[in-house]
């Protein structure tokens, strides 16, 4: 039931919002992962 609910969420109109949404999480994820990483390298120098 689930598995259906899911399909019928993605090939729905509003699809291609849904991917412009993990787009930005992903880049907004990135974003923080540089920062940590620099400001971790930078503490442990």
């Amino acid at each position: 039931m689930h598995k259906d609910a899911t399909a019928a969420f993605w090939t729905s109109n509003s699809s291609v919002r849904v991917r412009r949404l993990a787009v930005f999480i992903k880049l907004q994820y990135w974003r923080i992962v540089v920062h940590l990483s620099s400001t971790v390298s930078v503490g442990s120098v």
